[in-house]
């Protein structure tokens, strides 16, 4: 069948099967990716309109440039196009993932990949929970991509020459035309009341992230740079000053865990560790420093804020946690026991120094396919038992840390017996395109039982112990974790109250004279050796501020995942709200002089309008004592410093 009227405009011979299923799919997965996000002000059916309309013109276009190709090239030339139409279809779906996972775009990912190191790429791969040879063979279809596609055309061609379809040209005119024209008009008639959050948030699951038109992004202007990060000789200084003659040292115990986030630990899923926190909380909104493992660690062991992790760890001599050598030179041993890969972005040497010269020993339980997260973290606590009962020492002056992995994706626990929730994820579950309320539930109850096999874990841990009144004991996550409550799904995404509400727990034995409202993970060992020195001493040293202050700074900074790179997304807390900010200079924040206001949201995550009429006079109202600190007057010399 041809529509063309005239011999001298032949008709455009359309594959309907081949193009028809990309855009089907281009649609499926733009859709999907629409409908799960926070939906502000209608704004998920502008972006629906908005991304059916690309996905047309692409694949319009996708048909248009391959007949001309075939038309005034040679056929090898076709062949090579249909393989990059098909590299161009999977972009789409990795792309899909990459931002239900990381709210990165396939680009933005592509660019941090090639920041990463060969060694710490490989350990990115393995902290995915799937196993290495999974990814080899992932890497090696990825290979094989444009091939696949080129059969998939010639074989849909054979079925589309039975029924052949024609198109004339004067057809695509007008649809490069009125496609792009339409969008415009209705990017126009949209803009005056489209949410500002919802485009920067729905642009990046468009085909093109584009719009004709964007919301201006407010400025926040910065009066002083960032405050510049200690300089080795400076902790050094203040480590080598630091004097204390402790009469009793009690044991520490720090249990960190992989994605724990605040609202599972209720007694119908960890009972052991709802106890143990009614027994010892004080009601406070406990919040992690980021929502990323490796700043997160960053902020609880060298008790700073997780922006200066990269400057922290490019220092030389590798020194390690500030924190820990306070512990060392108060006479305690430290012992590690892990299950998680230490070796992530070198944290290694970033926590315990160069050749963990910190540690008196670390036991590492590595767990790789067949072997799971669950058994590795069973052996962490096998070990320390032996350790306890084979050197009587142990029962003082020791700080013990434990890692522990189980509650990192793909969750694990023992399948030797019934999972306490039920039906559990499976397989490329985590991976539908479109996920329904039985699915995400599914995903949920295999979180739910990884978090119980770690309560498990630590009931047993408690009953081990010796002089447990008398040690000082803290549980927290390294972040949470998200199930599509805000359109995402696992941690790295978005600054989301599942994300960065962890539990920080204490034991401590004595408690504090007032109680705080908030915590970071940067208190935990400024209260930590607080509660064995008694005299909040650490305050020149780490930046933290042990619970057992009166007055204490009350915000915590949280940052957003930035893979190998200083992270640039930050949020700043106050108990009641949060202010979503990001350095405009991206590259080097810490000469950026602006901050661009992504977002103003409640605790519960709920969007902030009051402050609308005087952005700028709300923010300094709420946060100004915040950005004070943050951003201070430069003393003499540290601009040199910070360059």
């Amino acid at each position: 069948m041809s529509l063309s009227n005239s011999d001298q405009d032949p008709p455009v011979w359309v594959n309907y099967f081949y193009f028809g299923l990309l855009f089907s799919i281009l649609i499926l997965l733009s859709v999907s990716g629409v409908m799960v996000r926070e939906d502000l002000g209608g704004s998920q059916i502008f972006f629906l309109l908005y991304s059916i309309g690309e996905a047309a013109l692409e694949v319009t276009l996708f048909i248009f440039s391959g007949w001309a190709i075939r038309r005034f090239l040679p056929k090898i030339w076709f062949t090579i196009y249909i393989g990059l139409t098909f590299v161009c279809f999977i972009l789409h779906l990795i792309d899909f993932m990459l931002d239900r996972i990381i709210n990165f775009t396939i680009w933005e990912t592509i660019e941090f990949v090639f920041d990463e190191s060969f060694d710490n790429f490989l350990h990115m791969l393995a902290a995915s929970g799937l196993p290495i040879w999974v990814w080899f063979g992932f890497f090696a279809l990825l290979a094989m991509i444009p091939i696949i596609g080129i059969i998939i055309y010639r074989m849909t061609e054979w079925v589309t020459d039975q029924k052949p379809l024609g198109v004339r040209l004067d057809i695509f005119l007008q649809v490069f035309f009125c496609i792009p024209i339409a969008l415009f008009l209705w990017d126009f008639s949209a803009s005056r009341v489209l949410h500002r959050e919802a485009h920067l948030s729905f642009i990046k699951s468009l085909p093109w992230k584009i719009t004709f038109l964007h919301p201006h992004i407010p400025l926040l202007h910065l009066s002083h740079p960032l405050a510049p990060t200690k300089t080795a000789k400076q902790i050094d200084d203040s480590v080598n000053a630091f004097s204390h003659q402790l009469t009793h040292k009690p044991n520490i115990y720090l249990f960190i865990a992989e994605a724990i986030r605040d609202d599972v630990i209720r007694p119908e899923i960890a009972p052991a560790l709802s106890q143990f926190r009614d027994e010892n909380s004080n009601g406070y909104l406990s919040l992690s420093n980021a929502n990323a493992t490796q700043y997160s660690w960053f902020s609880i062991f060298h008790s700073n804020f997780p922006y200066y992790w990269n400057q922290m760890k490019q220092q030389e001599p590798k020194a390690g946690s500030p924190a820990l050598r306070l512990l060392r030179k108060l006479g305690y041993e430290i012992r590690v026991y892990s299950s998680a890969d230490l070796l992530y972005y070198g944290m290694d040497e970033l926590l315990f120094g160069k050749n963990g010269h910190l540690a008196s020993s670390i036991k590492y339980f590595p767990h790789s396919s067949p072997k799971e997260a669950w058994e590795s973290d069973e052996e962490t606590l096998k070990a320390f038992a032996g350790d306890l009962s084979n050197h009587p020492r142990y029962r003082e002056g020791q700080c013990f840390v434990f890692f522990w992995d189980s509650t990192h994706f793909d969750y694990s626990w023992p399948k030797n017996r019934p999972p306490l929730f039920s039906p559990v994820a499976k397989g490329l579950n985590y991976f539908n395109a479109y996920h329904s309320k039985e699915n995400i539930e599914s995903i949920k109850n295999s979180y739910k039982n990884a978090v119980n096999y770690i309560d498990t874990l630590f009931r047993h841990f408690l009953a081990i112990i010796p002089d447990r009144e008398q040690s000082l004991i803290c549980f927290t996550g390294d972040h949470g974790e998200e199930f599509f409550e805000h359109g995402h799904l696992f941690h790295l995404s978005q600054l989301s109250d599942v994300q960065i509400q962890v539990p920080i727990i204490f034991q401590l034995p004595r408690k504090p004279d007032s109680h705080p409202s908030l915590v970071s993970q940067m208190d935990i060992f400024p209260t930590l050796i607080d509660a064995v020195t008694t005299d909040g001493s650490t305050t020149d040293i780490l930046e933290g501020q042990s619970i057992f202050l009166k007055n204490r700074w009350p915000y915590a900074v949280i940052a957003r995942y930035n893979a190998s790179r200083t992270p640039c997304e930050f949020c700043i807390h106050n108990g009641k709200h949060k202010l979503i900010t990001r350095f405009a200079n991206h590259r080097d924040i810490f000469r950026s002089k602006f901050l661009q206001i992504l977002s103003l949201r409640t605790c519960q995550d709920q969007v902030f309008e009051e402050c609308k009429k005087d952005l700028d006079g709300w923010i300094r109202t709420e946060f100004g004592k915040a950005l004070e600190r943050l951003f201070p007057i430069p003393k003499k010399g540290e601009e040199d410093v910070s360059n």
